[in-house]
């Protein structure tokens, strides 16, 4: 048998062990019974293109993110000009 075709026979008596387990012994995840918002949070109300509104609050973020890095930089960066280079 080839190589290619002994990994096929492989994988799929892996797959079908796989398949053919019992039911785990941990908790299933099942489906919400309420549409609550969590405790501490409130229902999303914002309307329009949410993904533009999403990149466009990120950019703001990351804009602001970038300033304030670049005035805080001496504070972190002791730069050593006595080398020639």
């Amino acid at each position: 048998m080839s190589r290619p075709a002994s990994f096929l026979v492989l994988f799929f008596a892996a797959a079908f062990n796989l398949h053919s387990q019992e039911t785990p012994q941990w908790p299933v995840l099942t489906a919400a019974t309420t549409s609550e918002p969590l405790p501490g949070t409130s229902a999303l109300t914002e309307t329009g293109d949410l993904p533009r509104l999403l990149h466009e609050a990120n950019d703001r973020f990351l804009d602001a993110e970038i300033i304030r890095a670049k005035e805080q930089r001496e504070t972190f960066w002791k730069r050593d000009f006595s080398s020639p280079e």
